[in-house]
């Protein structure tokens, strides 16, 4: 294979990873792709410059065969951590772990000896922006949490918890002013909050990271901010809590947290033709009283719009908020606004399989979650079959400017072989790429930094029975580290064949890389094209709402791009969707589905989160009482679904999906 010229004159070429770790992970059954890429970079871009690997590497585990506990057990003590909150933790096969990275390597290379059947990697890619970081001492471990007395017990993973806002105060008979309904808050994030003494809080001793704080520490934090006869000062309680994202006139917490628990429902608020006009009278059901666990994501987690690290957390969240349930509580219910692009997309991810038998372990759990907001973003393509011998390419567009990697994954259906992947570069030629097929890592090397790559396919071996999911990698186009590979943006082109042919569509996935609100602008939207014109979203005449009913057809498809979080079905499991409020119709962002794999083909309730086409988001609560303000997306119709299970009401149908046009030539 010749190696590529070009246009500055440096030399280009496709080889093997160099990381012999890398290579051997890659041929390993089931490997992880991030791992691979993880060791075969150095873990470039998921720690901040000439930061060191660190002792502790988080990790998502499905067992073989084995319990959490017993797994932990084996586990040396100075090799890494199992959290285990309750005893029905421990008899799951399914947990989260801090391994040392030597011990990491051993575990994938012996996966046998340590009962060991699938690992992920969970750690969020970082921006490589200053940022400096405070160590706070741990001030100790906290050996028990405060237990929910309500009937109903609310649960949240999200960002910012405002808990000292007056709609998430205790409405009980008694002096009300200094009490939160917030029984835990648990911020996942070592610097998060400023001072452990201060703040009264301490390290969960479970998940031995973070901050906790119960409901007396957060009444002592809201009493210290309160002068003397006046109201409580949110924003000297935030400051003295450490809670800076609060300052914000928006953050995402605080409206999903209004929508699922605050007095006042969303019906109170808006009203159809017709209907009552707005009341903002409190509806006395158990979601506007019950006791609330808040679980807030590390920042880093957060900014990463491609989710890297989001499983982990969201897994340990759910774990520790059924570990703040008591005998008292007959039904807990679980908000989580979040969404991921990972993974297969049928629900064999490990974090999918861990939910359901954690559903199935703790009859009282419910959860809901997002259906995402991608339908619109031409994010999802779709080869419906390949002829024997025969081969199909799709077009990916890297922006420029853009500070964070870029992370497509193919997913190739089970039992399928020889199936081979290649890249091309934006204005090269396919003849000087080269080929990756299963079990092997490959990346495009040179430039100034000779050891970095600028493009790399991993593409791992599947286990039996199951569909393989390559992953291709780009780092940043633009890079505030001098020391950082960039790659080309432009017009990439994927093609994929197979000698033998493949029946079942090959679907494709780009994990979103936006910027999140609050976050430093470094990320831009990567998305597919469609050279032939065959799908133009931005067309001005005759705008597509949906796939064509009618040939000629592209590769890009706007359904089956659904949270990859949710792809799998149960019955105490809820995929919420987003609708317009006055058309009763999906919103046009709304991700849908059918997954790749499975039962699952859609949302399973809707809810409102724009008032009608011309009029986009609804009215949400701002960061501070007396502040609101509009937001769109699934995020904000999924606490209002969360708040409908929380009080016992029979979930909407769905709405009608003629609202979508779909696209004629």
């Amino acid at each position: 294979m010749n190696p590529i010229k070009w246009d500055g004159g440096e030399v280009m070429d496709w080889n093997i990873i160099k990381s012999k770790v890398a290579e051997k992970i890659a041929n390993l059954p089931g490997a992880d792709a991030q791992i691979v890429w993880a060791f075969g970079t150095d873990f470039a871009h998921l720690l901040r410059h000439q930061q060191p690997i660190p002792n502790s590497i988080p990790v998502l585990i499905e067992l073989d065969q084995e319990t959490t506990s017993g797994f932990a057990k084996l586990v040396p003590p100075e090799e890494g951590h199992v959290p285990i909150p309750n005893k029905k933790a421990g008899e799951l096969g399914y947990c989260t772990a801090m391994l040392t990275p030597e011990f990491l390597k051993t575990l994938l290379d012996q996966q046998s000896k340590w009962k060991v059947h699938r690992v992920e990697l969970q750690m969020p890619v970082i921006p490589q922006r200053p940022r400096p970081l405070v160590e706070y001492p741990t001030g100790g471990f906290h050996q028990k949490r405060a237990k929910s007395t309500t009937e109903v017990l609310l649960g949240v993973i999200d960002s910012d918890c405002p808990f000292a806002h007056p709609h998430f105060r205790d409405n009980s008979p008694g002096p009300k002013t200094h009490r939160t309904r917030v029984l835990n808050l648990w911020v996942q994030d070592d610097s998060a909050l400023i001072d452990p003494e201060k703040c009264q809080c301490r390290t969960p001793a479970d998940f031995r990271y973070g901050r906790e704080a119960n409901r007396g520490a957060l009444n002592r934090l809201m009493r210290d901010s309160t002068p003397r006869h006046g109201p409580v000062n949110e924003a000297a309680c935030y400051e003295r809590a450490g809670a800076h994202g609060l300052r914000s006139r928006f953050t995402h917490g605080s409206a999903v947290l209004d929508l699922l628990a605050a007095p006042v429902p969303l019906s109170a608020r808006m009203s159809d033709a017709g209907a009552p006009p707005p009341n903002w009278a409190a509806d006395g059901k158990a979601a506007g009283e019950a006791d609330i666990v808040f679980v807030q994501l590390p920042q880093d987690t957060m900014q990463d719009t491609s989710s890297a690290s989001l499983a982990r957390h969201l897994l340990d969240g759910l774990q520790y908020i059924v570990s703040c349930a008591s005998p008292e509580t007959k039904r807990i219910v679980v908000n989580i606004s979040n969404s991921s692009r990972r993974g297969s997309h049928d629900g064999d991810s490990i974090f999918e399989k861990a939910l359901v038998a954690l559903l199935e372990a703790e009859q009282r759990l419910q959860v809901v979650i997002g259906a995402g907001n991608n339908f619109d973003e031409s994010r999802h393509a779709q080869i419906d079959k390949l002829e024997k011998g025969g081969a199909s390419r799709i077009t990916l567009r890297i922006p420029p400017d853009c500070e964070a990697p870029a992370f497509a994954f193919v997913r190739i259906p089970e039992n399928t072989s020889n199936v081979a992947i290649r890249l091309c570069a934006p204005s090269k030629e396919f003849e000087d790429t080269a080929w990756v097929t299963a079990g092997q890592a490959k990346a495009l090397y040179g430039g100034t930094l000779p050891n970095q790559p600028l493009c790399t396919i991993v593409y791992p071996r599947p286990l039996s029975g199951s569909a393989a999911v390559a992953m291709l990698a780009w780092p940043p186009t633009r890079a505030a580290d001098p020391d950082t590979a960039t790659a080309s943006f432009g017009h990439w082109t994927i093609e994929i064949k197979s000698e033998s042919g493949v029946a079942k569509p090959i679907h494709l996935y780009i994990a979103r890389n936006q910027t999140n609100h609050g976050a430093p602008p470094h990320g831009h939207p990567v998305r597919f094209i469609d050279l032939a014109g065959n799908d133009n979203p931005q067309r001005h005449l005759d705008p597509w709402e949906d796939d064509p009913e009618e040939p000629p057809f592209s590769h890009i498809r706007r359904r089956g791009g659904l949270n990859s979080l949710v792809t799998v079905q149960h019955d105490r499991l809820t995929v919420a969707g987003a609708y317009l409020f006055r058309e009763k119709t999906p919103s046009l962002y709304s991700s849908e589905g059918p997954a790749a794999g499975g039962p699952r083909t859609g949302p399973s309730a809707w809810a409102p989160a724009d008032s009608h086409r011309g009029l986009r988001g609804i009215r949400i609560l701002g960061g501070v009482a007396g502040t609101m303000l509009r937001a769109t997306g699934t995020s904000f119709a999924t606490p209002q679904v969360a708040r409908d299970v929380a009080n016992g009401i029979t979930l909407p149908s769905p709405p009608s999906p003629t609202g979508r046009r779909r696209s004629r030539l």
